[in-house]
Order: C-alpha cells, then structure tokens, then sequence
C-alpha cells in the first residue's frame, strides 16, 4: 500500500504540470503566425524551448532548406517530418482561433 502523502504529492504534481500546461498554450495569441521568411519570427516558451522554422540541422550553411522546429538554447530538440519536411521562406504556421497549429 502506498502511504497517503505520497498519493497527494502525486496528484499535486500532475494538476501543476496540466495547470502549467495551459498557462505556457496561452502565452501565444490565438490567430498568431509564423513566417519562413523571418529569422526573428518565433515563439518561445517560459522554459527557454523555442518553436520557429530553422535551416538544416544537419548543414546549417546551406540556407536553402528551412524546417519547423524545436530548440532549446539554440540546439535542435525536434524538428517536423524528417528530411522531406523542408520548406521554403514562402511558408508559415499559424495558430488558428481554434487553437490547431
């Protein structure tokens, strides 16, 4: 059996993760974009980890191939679809009024 404080710490540390969850979704404006073509165009979370379009990874001088990512301190965590997921400076994300990216 599980003492009882150790069952509360749990469920105090889900409901603070799921309340910091929602609070780190609400820091970008429904209805926001953005842009390939922008280096400056990004959002970043309260932890430091960025979402923003960023030149490959794996050859970062080549400038021609651009792919939506994640980073943290400037280090590629995640980036979208692989190697066929690059896109040109035309292209954009935008964060509907629905909340789909």
């Amino acid at each position: 059996m599980v003492p009882l404080k150790s069952n509360a710490f749990t469920l105090l540390l889900i409901s603070l993760l799921a309340t910091s969850a929602v609070v780190l979704a609400a820091n970008i404006p429904l209805g926001s974009t953005l842009y390939a073509s922008d280096p400056n165009s990004k959002w970043t979370s309260p932890n430091g980890t960025t979402l923003s379009f960023i030149s490959d990874p794996v050859d970062p001088t080549s400038g021609v191939s651009l792919f939506a990512a994640i980073t943290f301190n400037s280090i590629p965590i995640w980036k979208a679809g692989g190697s066929s997921a690059s896109v040109n400076s035309s292209a954009i994300l935008r964060l509907v009024a629905s909340g789909d990216l």
